[in-house]
């Protein structure tokens, strides 16, 4: 790999760079980059070349969500939960069902829609009906909506029905013995901020018989998958339903922080399959400037998002120059709130 100093002239304002000593090179702002190992960051876990990142087809659309969700649409540049989505799938092949908790912003629902459901469609084949909705006023009537990707209006109309057996009769009415499902129920607590309470009653007693018949083998659960994502903070919600409680404390798995090499795999590997590569140092700062923030993925995402469309790409390299203009992490997230 070619020495720091002449490493593509990446940053536009390397004529105002000042050298301090062999490592370290500053900007008039008075940033600093650490140049000690190499000079380019790229996919740290594959190990692949500069090179072979810079030769790949330059794709400039930003590889990033921003402030969206990934959707299984973008299974191919989600990264950094490899080894959980392998935990949580070995789970659910014995299992069925799965109670996924975390923080806000901690990446629940974009951990099953970009993670688990499509290695779950791979493992099951590509007739798999997923089923992903949230609760919102009516969650009979959100999943009816998803049902009507797959069935007829007149065999999907059963789902409105607000009774207990509800999701009981879908599965057993609809579901042919060999087709593979997943019920994905997101964002879990609106069931207690927006759903009438009637409603929620009778969903979630629904949520608990299906389940019941799920874990007696009363319906084949072999191809039957059941998700719920929620909101830690909203746990003590479950107080009043005691069985709702029973059925949390044996499925229940909680989604911890990203380390930081998962985090780096998730900053650079979106952008090295897009033909770009990160400067060397700057994949540090922004980890070190992440530290402790608040809902630190959709940030994360967000910053990456605003930084690529910054960058200048002409170099397939993103230079600690552009991210120092928009002010790191702090400033996007200012700029957020200010778009707000």
């Amino acid at each position: 790999m070619n020495d720091p100093s002449s490493a593509s002239n990446a940053s536009n304002s390397q004529s105002q760079d000042v050298q301090i000593g062999r490592d370290f090179r500053v900007d008039g702002t008075g940033h600093q980059v650490d140049f000690s190992q190499t000079h380019i960051e790229t996919q740290i876990i594959q190990h692949t070349s500069v090179e072979a990142v810079q030769s790949r087809p330059l794709i400039e659309v930003s590889p990033y969500k921003g402030l969206k969700k990934f959707e299984g649409s973008d299974r191919h540049r989600f990264f950094g939960r490899e080894a959980l989505v392998t935990n949580l799938l070995t789970y659910l092949a014995t299992h069925h069902c799965l109670i996924l908790l975390g923080a806000s912003g901690s990446g629940k629902s974009s951990l099953v829609r970009a993670g688990i459901i499509p290695q779950l469609a791979e493992e099951e084949g590509t007739d798999l009906i997923d089923l992903t909705f949230t609760p919102d006023e009516d969650p009979f009537d959100s999943l009816y909506a998803s049902l009507l990707a797959h069935f007829k209006q007149s065999e999907a109309k059963l789902a409105r029905q607000p009774h207990a057996d509800t999701l009981i009769q879908v599965v057993s009415q609809l579901k042919e013995a060999d087709t593979p499902w997943v019920i994905f129920v997101d964002q879990f607590e609106e069931l207690f901020t927006i759903t009438q309470s009637q409603k929620r009653e009778a969903f979630i007693a629904s949520l608990i018989n299906l389940q019941r018949m799920i874990a007696q083998a009363q319906i084949n659960p072999r191809s039957l998958y059941l998700i719920m994502a929620m909101r830690a903070d909203f746990l003590d919600q479950f107080a009043p339903y005691r069985e709702l409680g029973q059925m949390t404390e044996r499925y229940m798995r909680f989604i911890t922080n990203m380390t930081r090499e998962d985090l780096q795999r998730a900053i650079a590997n979106p952008a090295n399959l897009h033909g770009v590569a990160y400067q060397e140092g700057l994949l540090k700062e922004i980890l070190n400037d992440l530290r402790d923030q608040p809902g630190e993925l959709p940030l994360l995402q967000y910053t990456l998002d605003l930084l690529w469309k910054r960058a200048n790409l002409s170099d397939r390299l993103i230079c600690c120059d552009a991210y120092w203009a928009i002010d790191g992490v702090q400033g996007a997230l200012r700029q957020h709130v200010t778009e707000i």
